[in-house]
């Protein structure tokens, strides 16, 4: 008997953990599928393919070769980053509140026919989301998505992302390549002619002279070509370069790519007013570029030859001579590294005197 009501108590048991892991996995689905209900739309980035806005009239395409094409108003590179974090949106918008279903009342919040939307195609299909006004808090924007007649509020990122222009989403690299890839540079500017050459990690000048060249100063031009942006794009298709200084660039920069040691080009034009106007060789446009920049692509020879004294490290240096007016002091280091005068008269060095000379001798 003891048996029996132990059996059925088991049972019981069994059949209420069932029911819990049951009801739990219920209660976890109904979740997943309201937080999908809830999201603006129910895609990954990575699988949209195509981006149209409107009224701007911008058609980006996934390129498997360079990331993003905008195709239209004007073929050119996408800004890979800019289209990504457009995109980046839908990992977290969602419908916030529904606040109609009457398609009477669209022109109450701003979703008239000529309302700003965004349309995307992807791998499940296209969508189309339509941008209205403003809620009166500011907070929210009303919008509404192809498919289904509820107008919604949600996130005011939809508003900004609608209204990107050209200019946010375009790539505007002024001279876009690999830094690791230099093998060459080639200088023109108002000091002269330069040429340098990379040797492993050094850099050397061929031109106007044969010397070790300033690696930081290199370094940091060709680190600068490959960051800067462009600020302003003034013309797309000039058929007069003059007007911009750009038929008798004031500077050009050749840099020689990888081993077959392809050309990317840019030249400096005219200035106006705190920028300068400047061309890609392997582009139509001419744009913007800051003076700063500018500035950091006319430095002399003095600014671009190697000027340290010595290739030793500060620690490595045991002998030091110096000859200063008609005299000569002579220091030595000994095997547990403490400095003494050798001339004119034998005595102690200071060791934080010694340490500074070595230190800016080798810097």
């Amino acid at each position: 008997m003891n048996f029996k009501i132990t059996g059925i108590l088991a049972l019981f048991l069994t059949l209420g953990i069932v029911a819990v892991i049951f009801l739990n996995k219920q209660e976890k689905q109904k979740e997943e599928t309201k937080k999908t209900e809830e999201k603006l739309l129910n895609i990954e980035k990575e699988q949209v393919t195509d981006i149209y806005l409107q009224p701007s009239a911008i058609h980006c395409q996934k390129d498997s070769a360079v990331g993003w094409k905008i195709l239209s108003p004007i073929q050119t590179d996408g800004d890979k980053s800019a289209i990504d974090g457009l995109l980046g949106m839908f990992s977290y918008a969602k419908i916030e509140r529904t606040v109609s279903s009457d398609p009477a009342e669209y022109n109450t919040y701003g979703l008239h026919d000529a309302a700003a939307r965004m349309v995307l195609t992807h791998q499940k299909g296209t969508d189309t989301l339509y941008v209205g006004d403003s809620s009166p808090t500011g907070s929210f924007v009303f919008a509404r998505k192809s498919g289904s007649p509820d107008v919604f509020l949600t996130s005011t990122t939809l508003q900004s992302n609608v209204r990107k222009t050209l200019f946010d989403l375009r790539n505007k690299s002024v001279l876009g390549f690999e830094t690791a890839q230099v093998r060459s540079l080639h200088l023109q500017n108002q000091h002269g002619e330069f040429e340098l050459v990379k040797n492993g990690a050094d850099w050397s000048l061929e031109k106007p002279t044969n010397q070790a060249a300033d690696k930081t100063k290199v370094d940091k031009v060709i680190n600068r070509l490959n960051s800067e942006k462009a600020k302003e794009y003034v013309d797309e298709n000039p058929t007069d370069l003059k007007p911009y200084g750009l038929d008798r660039p004031a500077i050009r920069i050749d840099l020689a790519l990888g081993e077959n040691m392809a050309r990317k080009t840019l030249f400096i034009g005219k200035a106006k007013e705190s920028q300068f106007y400047a061309r890609d060789d392997a582009r139509t446009p001419v744009f913007l570029v800051d003076s700063a920049f500018v500035n950091l692509l006319n430095p002399t020879l003095f600014d671009l030859r190697n000027k340290k004294l010595t290739d030793a490290n500060a620690s490595d240096i045991t002998r030091f001579e110096l000859e200063f007016s008609g005299e000569t002091i002579v220091c030595n280091k000994d095997t547990s590294g403490v400095w003494s005068i050798e001339k004119p008269e034998p005595r102690k060095a200071k060791s934080w005197k010694m340490s500074s000379i070595t230190r800016e001798a080798a810097e």
